[in-house]
């Protein structure tokens, strides 16, 4: 399912600031959690900001959590987002942040950058729970890094491994859906990010249980031995 992006107001760079509930101001810089970044890499120039409206943070009561919430914050601690430009970046790490505030968020700037990433967060056991990343990118588009990533997988023969990945762009024709899904993809995300919280979730939620289905299906396949 693919949701209509919210309005949104404000913006990253100037860090205007965003209504609450008792009339008091504050800046879209206090309202997001810290986010583990890569060293040389921060907000970028650009006009994005957190959507408002009833699933505005402000605007959530404060109740018992649903238990697709309770999953999401069990199921992904460790999260890794690939996307060219900056201010994208630190918009959906600070949404997922929200969502899951113990969330570890790392950032690559392109799909080159995105592998190497997961290459070395599985070489010191501590793979990510899942990737979002952007199609077009300078230097490797998102397709052509989870078509790296599901090879890498593949030739390691260790399918219960294998990485959840949403892709994430404004292009949505049926067909170009469908190649990103042919790459690798679990699923697909409208950009910018859908504003309603449960959307999220849940979308994100049905790519990991996607990604995890298809792993046990390549578990319960037989192992071919070549003939001698």
């Amino acid at each position: 399912p693919r949701g209509e992006g919210g309005a949104v107001v404000g913006s990253i760079e100037s860090q205007e600031s965003l209504g609450s509930p008792d009339g008091r101001r504050r800046s879209l810089e206090d309202s997001a959690s810290p986010v583990q970044m890569k060293k040389g890499v921060g907000p970028g120039k650009g006009h994005l900001g957190e959507e408002v409206g009833a699933d505005s943070p402000a605007a959530r009561p404060v109740g018992r959590q649903s238990s697709e919430t309770t999953e999401f914050k069990r199921c992904l601690k460790k999260s890794l987002l690939v996307d060219d430009v900056a201010s994208i970046r630190q918009l959906l790490a600070a949404r997922l942040r929200r969502i899951s505030p113990g969330m570890m968020v790392d950032i690559a700037e392109n799909g080159h950058e995105g592998l190497n990433l997961w290459d070395a967060a599985k070489k010191q056991n501590a793979a990510y729970d899942l990737i979002i990343t952007d199609v077009v990118m300078p230097l490797m588009s998102g397709p052509e890094m989870v078509a790296r990533i599901r090879g890498f997988e593949e030739a390691a023969g260790d399918a219960h491994t294998r990485t959840p990945v949403v892709g994430m762009s404004a292009n949505t024709s049926p067909t170009d859906i469908q190649q990103y899904l042919d790459s690798g993809m679990d699923g697909f995300m409208m950009k910018p990010m859908p504003s309603d919280r449960k959307e999220v979730i849940n979308l994100l939620l049905t790519a990991m249980r996607a990604s995890k289905s298809k792993a046990k299906v390549l578990e319960e396949q037989p192992v071919q031995h070549e003939e001698e």
